[in-house]
């Protein structure tokens, strides 16, 4: 959901990640907003048209071998949080059922649950039609690059009139819909994946930020 920018620039937990700003595709593709840990954020540029993925640096218009569907209406805030969750997480992008960016709190993908501590590369969805931040009806989601008290940095798709994929927010405007649960499980991530520190980590599902279990 396009959304009104607040504050800009970019905290990095650990200087594990880097951020970069505004760049151009070369031979007409979709235009690069900015790029983090790895990752591509691309312009909307009012073009609706399914997009596919090859990489979390590799996405499109056009289906190619290998590639796989992220989104069904152009370069939303959704489709970079199911590109990112897909190759940094292993979660896959056919495990989401969410036609907006609220949904991903009622139907999260296999493999993902809520968590009141967000650590960069979760995920963090904000209210629909929240003035504060310009939200629509769909509400938005974001990928946390750095969680400091109240404030949110976050690293975004259709954002701030595709102006730039770097923003700030504050927990107030984060929200989920479904009433609350209490999942606890026991994960054992696989060696050399983002997830290790979260191995044989009992995990108590019952807040708005999503988080992979598994690499």
């Amino acid at each position: 959901m396009n959304a009104k920018y607040l504050v800009m620039g970019l905290i990095v937990a650990g200087g594990a990640a880097a951020a970069t700003s505004v760049s151009l595709a070369a031979g007409g593709g979709p235009r690069i907003i900015g790029s983090w840990n790895g990752t591509n954020a691309y312009a909307l540029d009012d073009t609706f048209r399914p997009v596919y993925a090859s990489s979390l640096t590799s996405a499109g218009y056009g289906r190619r071998p290998g590639s796989i569907e992220t989104d069904t209406d152009g370069f939303q805030c959704v489709e970079l949080a199911v590109r990112y969750f897909h190759y940094r997480k292993g979660i896959a992008a056919s495990g989401w059922k969410a036609g907006a960016a609220t949904d991903m709190c009622d139907r999260p993908a296999p493999g993902v649950s809520r968590t009141s501590k967000p650590a960069p590369g979760d995920l963090v969805v904000l209210k629909a039609n929240d003035r504060h931040v310009g939200t629509g009806s769909a509400g938005h989601v974001a990928i946390v690059t750095a969680s400091r008290g109240s404030t949110i940095s976050t690293f975004n798709q259709n954002w701030d009139h595709d102006r730039t994929a770097f923003g700030s927010v504050s927990r107030d405007d984060v929200m989920c819909f479904p009433p609350r649960r209490t999942l606890s499980f026991v994960t054992a991530a696989r060696d050399g994946t983002e997830a290790a520190r979260y191995q044989y980590d009992v995990v108590t599902v019952t807040s708005p930020v999503m988080r992979a279990r598994h690499a």
